[in-house]
């Protein structure tokens, strides 16, 4: 009797608690099962899952670069989603505004794609890894903020996308070349970019992404801010009614007094932001078209100066040699500049009473030019461009180079020099590709 009353107690117990042993054994196979399934599944095919912060305490010890292992596919179309073509992919330079550190954590044999349709800039994400580690990073979380609202959930709905229809509703673009269009949206703009009713906010958070991974230091602009001016290129499909996604930039408008003379009143200031050309279409002369065209418009618009905001390496030279190209051909530069002697105040206003571009940026096109015009073997005017340029750079970087000792003085100068001429050299060679000619280059 005392162990059947011991086994009722126990009985009771379990059910006093709510334990038996068949739900522990449920709820085990249950767990089990996901662990092993959810790393196996797509992340389009995944059921909803709310996100572990700590990965159950575990620290992944697999580490990737996201440089390495992000792919980014355009497709033009469903042939081009299959294709293995490279001229279709591009690899993100700046992923550290995505992942801490640009590193991905916790995925063996990791592959991320994100796919990309060129028309209306819709995405299809694809994740393929050999294994996965407890507390791995959440690629899906890390992307989402970025391309989450423009996400499609499977494969055929994303390829439905790619062959549908993407009509810009703007019929007057500000410029056409070849089969390509720039647009002036206005990011305040109610009316819809596209026949399908996408606004212009819509697809401006679609195509920034690019702009994110491509652009160091890249941030996305207030878009509450009804000032911005979005500049899109889009390709006209040959033989199809659909456009492509080529490029864009953005301009922001301010205010600023001509003078100290109020009876000039204020006129706009322009700064041009951002000027992304999709990796696939660039060194194609799109950039120097897109540049060109935002030069037209402030132009028009009489703004009293056109800013950058924060140029990168690249886009400075395509700064530079579009203002050079433009100097020479309306013939506002010294026919005959002399080497060594430094720019007039009235010749840079000359320039930019035409252009509109900033007084710094006159003297970079005066130097280049310059050396444009010498002869490669003409040491004396070499010389004496080296010297000028060195006392301009003395001036401007006195508070730097105060701190040096005169001999280290004398060798940084000479550093800032070769710098700055490989930078000219670099223009002239791309102004000579243009058929300008260059005595330097012997050309």
């Amino acid at each position: 009797e005392g162990k059947i009353d011991k086994h009722i107690l126990r009985r009771g117990r379990n059910r006093k608690t709510g334990v038996s042993w068949v739900g522990i054994f449920l709820w085990l196979g249950t767990k089990l099962y996901w662990e092993f399934w959810w790393d196996k599944m797509s992340p389009s095919s995944r059921p909803a899952k709310k996100a572990k912060a700590d990965g159950g305490g575990q620290k992944p010890t697999l580490k990737s670069s996201a440089n390495e292992c992000i792919y980014i596919k355009c497709c033009r179309s469903q042939k081009d989603f299959y294709s293995d073509s490279e001229e279709l992919w591009y690899k993100p330079k700046f992923v550290n505004q995505i992942v801490e550190n640009e590193e991905i954590h916790g995925y063996e044999d990791l592959k991320v794609t994100i796919y990309f349709a060129s028309n209306s800039v819709m995405y299809f994400l694809r994740i393929v890894f050999s294994k996965k580690e407890r507390g791995a990073t959440d690629i899906d979380a890390a992307l989402a903020p970025h391309i989450g609202m423009a996400l499609c959930k499977t494969e055929e709905e994303f390829l439905k996308v790619c062959e549908k229809p993407f009509i810009p509703t703007i019929r007057d673009p500000i410029c056409s070349y070849s089969q390509f269009r720039i647009y002036k949206v206005p990011l305040d703009s109610a009316r819809p970019l596209t026949e399908d009713g996408t606004t212009i906010k819509e697809y401006h958070r679609r195509i920034q992404f690019h702009a994110l991974v491509n652009i160091d230091g890249a941030s996305y602009i207030d878009e509450a801010d009804p000032k911005w001016e979005i500049y899109i290129i889009f390709e006209a499909a040959k033989g199809s009614p659909n456009y492509h996604f080529i490029g864009y930039a953005t301009m922001y408008p301010f205010l600023g007094l001509k003078n100290s003379s109020l009876k000039e009143g204020f006129l706009e200031r322009i700064r041009i932001s951002q000027v992304l050309v999709l990796p696939q279409y660039q060194s194609k002369g799109h950039g120097s078209k897109l540049l060109e065209a935002l030069y037209k418009e402030c132009l028009v618009r009489k703004c009293l100066e056109i800013t950058i905001e924060d140029p990168s390496e690249s886009f400075r030279v395509l700064r530079d040699s579009q203002d050079l190209q433009n100097c020479i051909e309306q013939k506002i530069l010294r026919e005959v500049p002399p080497p060594g002697r430094p720019v007039q105040k009235s010749e840079i206003e000359v320039v930019r009473d035409k252009t509109r571009i900033t007084a710094n940026q006159v003297v970079r096109c005066y130097e280049m030019n310059m050396l444009r015009n010498i002869e490669a073997d003409d040491e004396i005017n070499k010389r004496k461009l080296r010297l000028m340029v060195k006392r301009r750079l003395y001036v401007q970087m006195a508070d730097v180079l105060g701190t040096f000792a005169p001999e280290a003085k004398k060798i940084k100068l000479a550093e800032l020099y070769d710098d700055l001429e490989q930078e000219y050299l670099t223009v002239l060679r791309v102004l000579n590709k243009r058929g300008i000619p260059c005595a330097y280059l012997g050309a």
